[in-house]
């Protein structure tokens, strides 16, 4: 696969070594090959002439190790960039895509509309829409601003008036204007006066066949970035379509990546005295969201992955190349052959009493018995390298599949809070409101039904026509009834997960919210049913390497499970072994305060590694709700 001219050893010091110390062993060989053949004469000369051949292929043999090993230490340092650069696109593209259906359902709202509407409002018109503005903002926390503007430009209103009240001459206006869907940009704006470059969805606003204006929602561009490299705890670029890096916390010398081609699985460079390797992942399409032409890239470098403790030869073989073990068997066959020759050497010193012999056939014996011992050691330094890669990467996928799922659960959080504070839902226009929650459901495929009740507790409007035998039938869960309790209309309440009848007798969780009437006082609220089969386990199978995603899903390939971590249960997997509601069938103590383990189950070895729920943002973290799920991502052995 590589030269040594392609930087290998620098890529690589561990390789280096291993090269030189067999070189050395070769060139003792050699050496005591040679003094043999002139000491010996005649006496041992055949003996000699094998010992050369073995030299000769000891030689080859070394080349052959040198190759496998740059080849295995390149294939995992590939495989761990890769894993980081997808990692970083997909949960960004998750985020992104929540944008998009964000925007095209708040450029609808009634209120924005009837104040985009006024040509002249006044005073308490402005301050009602910032009202709401604000409202919105403290549900969607992942927005740094939110502006409305008229067709010419006029700033009508926004949340953040430090940048002031003015007008904008910003292209992406007129670009709105002209779309029936919604832009997504990333530029500098004369919305802002640094001038910065901000991502901005926007979409148009229109009251009936007149268009009024343009909704912009300015995304937190860089504090979502910050957080994502936090979490990967990598040295990440997103660079756009341009060749131009838009987020960075890789090192300074970013110039380099430009002319990187996604057709090529990785490249070599070189930042100060380090040596990296990169890899790039596009954003791939989810839920039909693909967003803007951005690329993510990682760079890795041999020390990113060591092994956090000894392990025994030969615990990880299983992990090594056919090649390399056929390597190492035909090294073992050297270090006997050169037994053979310093036996028969010993036999024909004796007979022919050329004890000269002797003091040579100890070094053959020593350089054997080394050459054995680094060929061994080698690959044992191998193993724990390749088996390290894959403790770190189950533990990274296994954190990452929960920080996806604690995304998502955020804005379902916000989603039930702010779709709550509809003026519809306060005034009881329940026949209306089902239009609006079938609205909300064909831009959400996150849930499976979207419902309200009332003051009673009795389902009034649903989001969808099938689902209409539950209207005027009253909810079952207890979760409804804090609901009706409450009149926080920040808070948001949800069900444990368990069957519901309104997703088809399947479990999940139900996010509820109140809806409060003019006086905050409860008289409702509503319910939305998330959709826990699908997202859970499309998150896993998002996390897992390819090998995990097989039809099968016996286990026999890596797979992936969400568990509650108090009852020990099953929420999701993509193991069909493993259903929701079943108690995990293993202890999971065995995976000590590391959270990875080697681990044996139903009759094969994992690797398997476990992360618990951190929450993002303040959702559960600051906001009152707690959730015991973890996750666990079994990679085979």
């Amino acid at each position: 696969m590589a030269t040594q001219k392609d930087g290998r050893f620098e890529t690589f010091p561990a390789v280096r070594e291993y090269s030189e110390l067999l070189e050395a062993q070769n060139k003792r060989l050699a050496r005591a090959t040679l003094t043999g053949k002139i000491s010996s004469l005649h006496d041992a000369a055949t003996l000699f002439e094998f010992v050369e051949k073995t030299q000769q292929n000891f030689s080859d043999l070394q080349k052959k190790l040198v190759e496998r090993l740059f080849n295995e230490n390149l294939s995992n340092a590939v495989s761990s960039a890769a894993i980081r650069s997808r990692s970083a696109i997909d949960v960004l593209n998750r985020c992104l895509y929540e944008r998009s259906s964000d925007v095209a359902f708040l450029a609808a709202d009634g209120d924005l509309i009837d104040f985009l509407s006024l040509e002249n409002p006044s005073k308490t018109d402005r301050e009602a829409i910032r009202k709401r503005l604000k409202e919105y903002a403290s549900c969607y926390t992942v927005y740094k601003d939110i502006v409305l503007l008229r067709p010419d430009g006029r700033i009508a209103a926004r949340l953040d008036e430090r940048f002031g009240i003015g007008k904008s001459r910003d292209s992406f206006i007129e670009e709105t204007l002209s779309k029936n869907g919604y832009v997504e940009v990333l530029k500098e704006s004369d919305l802002f006066i640094d001038r910065k470059k901000e991502l901005i969805f926007a979409k148009r606003a229109a009251n009936g066949a007149r268009i009024v204006g343009v909704l912009a929602l300015v995304f937190d561009f860089d504090g979502e970035m910050n957080a994502i490299f936090e979490f990967l705890n990598s040295r990440i670029a997103l660079v756009d379509s341009r060749k131009h890096v838009i987020a960075s916390c890789a090192p300074a010398q970013t110039d380099d990546i430009f002319g990187f081609n996604l057709e090529k699985p990785y490249m070599i460079t070189k930042f100060g005295n380090k040596t990296f390797i990169c890899a790039g992942a596009k954003a791939e399409s989810f839920e039909g969201y693909t967003g803007l032409d951005w690329t993510a890239y990682a760079f890795t470098h041999s020390s990113d992955d060591q092994v956090g403790e000894a392990r025994s030869a030969g615990q990880f073989s299983a992990l090594l190349s056919a090649e390399l073990r056929q390597i190492v068997d035909a090294s073992e066959e050297i270090g006997e052959d050169l037994g053979d020759v310093v036996i028969n050497g010993e036999l024909i010193a004796s007979k022919t009493r050329a004890y000269a012999l002797n003091p040579i056939l100890e070094n053959i014996r020593q350089i054997g018995e080394q050459t054995r011992a680094v060929f061994r050691r080698a690959v044992v330094d191998l193993e724990n390298v390749v088996a390290a890669a894959l403790f770190t990467a189950s533990s990274l996928l296994a954190r990452l599949s929960l920080n996806i799922a604690d995304r998502n659960l955020y804005e379902r959080a916000a989603d039930c809070r702010w779709w709550a504070k509809n003026p519809l839902f306060r005034k009881e226009q329940y026949e209306e409101a089902s239009g609006v929650l079938e609205r909300i459901n064909s831009l959400y495929a996150p849930y499976s039904l979207l419902y309200i009740y009332d003051r009673h507790g009795i389902v009034r409007a649903v989001s969808k026509r099938e689902a209409a035998d539950f209207v005027g039938k009253p909810l079952a869960d207890e979760t409804h009834r804090e609901v009706l309790r409450n009149a926080d209309m920040n808070r948001y309440f949800v069900t444990p997960f368990a069957p519901n009848e309104l997703y088809g007798g399947k479990p999940t969780y139900v996010y509820q919210a109140s809806i409060l009437s003019e006086a905050n006082a409860p008289i409702g609220g509503i319910g939305l049913v998330f959709d826990a089969a699908r997202q859970f386990e499309a998150i896993l199978r998002t996390t897992l390497p390819p090998s995990g995603n097989e039809e099968d899903g016996t286990g026999q390939a890596a797979f992936g499970v969400f568990f509650d971590n108090v009852k020990n249960i099953v929420i999701a997997s993509t193991n069909r072994g493993l259903a929701p509601l079943e108690r995990l069938p293993f202890d999971l103590a065995a995976l000590g305060e590391s959270k990875t383990s080697l681990f044996e189950w139903d009759g094969r070895q994992y690797i398997v590694a476990r992360a618990d729920s951190d929450g993002y943002r303040e959702y559960k973290r600051t906001d009152g709700y707690a959730n015991n799920l973890s996750s666990l991502i079994f990679m085979p052995v």
